[in-house]
């Protein structure tokens, strides 16, 4: 590429660089990251704006402690996904029939649930290959559907979306009617918290081959006047989750997050995460701020695209490093000058004007095969050979390489042209 660019008379090395076939894409992205950069600031600075008018150093401290909270739930759901991929077993027994866990569903948060499936063997999977858990939940009729930004969060990065840990409990004007029975499936990145508690005499198969059709729905409604909801098993499962959501709604959830896994996370030497979940969990809880899920959309907001800011910046920074830093270049071109390619004013000579003319990749080797006239001497077979061997790979551990019989059946012509190419190279 090189020789090939200095076909051009005292081309300038920054022209040189910037002109090959990877700068160009690179060059072409650089500018849309930089329009991209001009438009995430301006819209970073109007949500500075909005956010002034309740951001306090208290809130900012409350939120980057749920980021520390969540960050924490993302790595032991990721240690318990990665164990899942080599043993079924330890997930197989947390997530057994009757186990109560709870769950993040949209924007709230410590939903009890029913586990009425979670084996591997039976479960359904998702497209990543991981079990799908089939629970039973009760959920509010006003849950808010997720905003497009949000959408975008979660898709590109689950650690972004951050939400207030606060104590979890039924508000009082809400009853029966307003509540949705589901039967939901979930992933293990839903689970936040696995408790000791299993409900005994829970019959999944019930419940599921009644509904069966319905499986790899990702929720099932059950209407409870309905056939459905007159179901004997189902029904009986209903109304211990509404016991353990009105027990839930009177009690501190804190200390008991994840404590199920106390013996397997000491094991991996890996306690401490969940000491530090207990930590803050106590802590944030307690904390008292007013609209705190609206709030928590503009700082939520803002984090997604000050990250995306300073991404872009840093691939911006990186491309016009690259640009600038021209040492492998300059030794590269220094080692023609002492091959007599090019001149000390870096313009190509006769010798560099007949390598850029080949394009195998090999063309220093196929010009000091030329110009050392190695191949004069040599028979058409010879001449065949070492041009092969230019151009052959052979296998990393080839057994043939360090073979010396094979080495012997060079003959002596040929031996001498390699010795004289390799010294070239």
């Amino acid at each position: 590429m090189i020789l090939n660019f200095l076909r051009v008379a005292e081309c300038p090395l920054e022209y040189m660089v910037s002109s090959s076939y990877s700068e160009y894409h690179s060059q072409k992205a650089n500018a849309r990251d930089i329009i991209a950069a001009s438009k995430l600031r301006s819209t970073i600075e109007n949500l500075n704006q909005t956010i002034k008018t309740f951001y306090t150093s208290e809130l900012k401290n409350y939120f980057n402690q749920c980021q520390q909270f969540w960050n924490i739930i993302n790595n032991i759901q990721q240690i318990l996904i990665n164990h899942d991929k080599n043993s079924h077993r330890l997930l197989d027994d947390l997530l057994k029939c009757g186990r109560i866990i709870r769950i993040r569903d949209i924007y709230e948060i410590d939903i009890p649930a029913i586990v009425l499936d979670g084996s591997y063997t039976s479960s359904g999977k998702n497209l990543n290959h991981q079990r799908i858990i089939s629970v039973l939940v009760i959920n509010s009729s006003i849950n808010r559907l997720l905003t497009d930004l949000d959408r975008l969060i979660l898709k590109e990065n689950e650690k972004f979306f951050v939400l207030p840990i606060q104590k979890w409990q039924i508000e009082e004007n809400k009853s029966d009617e307003k509540l949705i029975y589901q039967i939901k499936n979930i992933n293990i990145t839903d689970i936040i918290d696995i408790t000791n508690e299993i409900l005994p005499n829970i019959n999944s198969n019930e419940i599921l081959e009644s509904h069966w059709k319905h499986r790899m729905n990702e929720t099932f409604d059950i209407e409870i006047e309905s056939t459905i909801g007159y179901d004997k098993a189902l029904r009986q499962a209903i109304e211990k989750l509404k016991l353990i959501r009105l027990n839930l709604n009177n009690q501190s959830i804190a200390s008991n997050r994840f404590i199920i896994l106390n013996d397997f996370l000491t094991k991996i030497s890996q306690l401490s995460l969940l000491n530090n979940l207990h930590e803050l969990n106590l802590k944030l809880e307690n904390e008292i701020f007013e609209n705190l899920n609206e709030n928590f959309h503009y700082l939520r907001k803002l984090n997604f695209y000050e990250n995306k800011y300073s991404n872009i910046n840093e691939r911006i920074s990186s491309l016009q490093t690259n640009l600038q830093t021209s040492a492998d270049y300059e030794s590269m071109l220094e080692v023609l000058k002492q091959l007599n390619y090019i001149s000390h004013t870096n313009i190509l000579k006769l010798k560099g004007q007949v390598a850029a003319i080949f394009g195998s990749g090999k063309e220093l080797l196929l010009t000091e095969l030329i110009y050392q006239n190695l191949i004069d001497n040599l028979t058409p077979s010879e001449i065949a050979a070492l041009i092969s061997a230019i151009i052959f790979q052979g296998k990393r551990f080839d057994d043939e390489v360090n073979n010396e019989d094979k080495k012997k059946e060079i003959t002596p012509a040929l031996y001498q042209a390699k010795q004289q190419l390799s010294m070239s190279h």
